[in-house]
């Protein structure tokens, strides 16, 4: 199995083994396995071997050793500079992820993309370009666009564009997706893309991930996205159970966005969400 090298020069031969487990035969109850008997001819070896070998082979060990440390402590100083690199990247946790490739978001036919109207009306060189599948029926595209005309100033072409993202409405069971490469893993759900989102472009939306409260409240919306209308009843009203003007501190923030963006899906969301929130939301989103 494993070819030795001589390292020091020997007249006897030792017989080395041929594999590293020998495995009797149960078949063949006759067969009998020849031990070589490996220590043995190691102790009878050192012990014909003049003094001055073994000193070269002490040395050449000691050599070994000493070059091991080395390699040690280079890795021990490898591993230390991966960990602070690692807790600066999670203290500035700023997605860098889009590149001037094309994005592509797809989405319900039934979800328009409220949320990413905040994104579109800053200085932010992004170019939206969106289709609609052949699984959307006709009676909704007049829906999807209706939305891009009442927005087209928002969704026109930027001429210094470093990001394409183009949106492709599909038929009702569709869940949103952005898909980032072909070869990368998608981010799934609405409110994860709005995560991603904030992240990428931090100056835009307030997101503090560190914040255990916001993380559970953009949970419940993620709830929301998949929910039936009987429990979105139910969860909605969650949301606003500490809100002052906004769910969040007194700030408008990633939970007031993807809440807004919820309640703007809803045929009547003065049902759902208090009326005044719904008019300070729409004085910061377009």
């Amino acid at each position: 199995m494993y070819h030795m090298k001589n390292i020091i020069y020997f007249e006897n031969e030792v017989v080395l083994p041929k594999c590293m487990y020998t495995l009797k035969n149960p078949i063949e109850a006759s067969e009998n396995i020849t031990d070589i008997k490996i220590n043995e001819q190691v102790t009878k070896f050192l012990k014909k071997m003049p003094n001055n070998q073994l000193l070269d082979l002490e040395e050449r060990q000691d050599k070994l050793l000493h070059k091991l440390d080395i390699l040690y402590e280079r890795i021990k100083a490898i591993s230390s500079l991966c960990s602070i690199k690692y807790q600066q990247e999670s203290t500035n946790k700023t997605v860098n992820n889009i590149k001037s490739e094309e994005v592509v978001l797809i989405l319900n036919s039934e979800n328009l993309p409220w949320f990413l109207n905040i994104f579109l009306k800053g200085d932010q060189p992004l170019n939206v370009a969106w289709h609609v599948h052949s699984s959307v029926p006709n009676a909704k595209i007049s829906k999807i666009e209706a939305f891009f005309r009442k927005f087209q100033d928002l969704y026109k072409f930027q001429t210094d564009s470093k990001v394409n993202l183009r949106l492709i409405f599909k038929g009702d069971s569709t869940a949103a997706e952005l898909k980032l490469s072909t070869l990368g893993v998608s981010v799934m759900g609405t409110v994860n893309i709005l995560r991603y989102l904030c992240l990428t472009y931090p100056n835009i939306v307030p997101y503090d991930y560190n914040n255990y409260e916001v993380e559970g409240l953009l949970d419940i919306c993620y709830q929301i996205e998949s929910a039936s209308d009987k429990n979105k009843q139910i969860l909605i009203p969650k949301l606003f159970t500490n809100s002052k003007k906004w769910i969040v501190d007194s700030k408008f923030s990633i939970v007031d966005l993807a809440a807004f963006n919820i309640a703007k899906q809803l045929q009547n969301s003065a049902k759902y969400v208090p009326q005044q929130w719904l008019n300070d939301c729409q004085k910061v989103v377009p």
